[in-house]
């Protein structure tokens, strides 16, 4: 089989979905814009100082861990743990 152009005279039928007034009635309905979600607040950073021997006493405890975790982690873990024993 040849394959071969498709003719030019040719023209695309338009949607018959366009001209009815379900569609009409559709495209005026319109949308409203992405609004973004306020309810969940970001990652807030902030740099924080440790004393040294606080900061040892901190070590002492990760490493007694049988996994290890990072300093960051294991602050982390001591503030929720924190706020679950004020909250309730």
């Amino acid at each position: 089989m040849a394959v071969t152009r498709k003719p030019k005279d040719e023209q695309a039928p338009e949607s018959p979905l366009q001209d009815g007034p379900a569609f009409q009635q559709y495209l005026s309905k319109g949308g409203s814009a992405a609004k973004p979600q306020q309810d969940i607040p970001k990652d807030v950073r902030f740099t924080l100082h440790i004393p040294g021997p606080l900061c040892q006493d901190l070590d002492q405890l990760r490493d007694a861990r049988p996994l290890k975790i990072s300093r960051h982690q294991w602050v982390l873990e001591a503030i929720l743990e924190k706020i679950q024993r004020e909250g309730a």
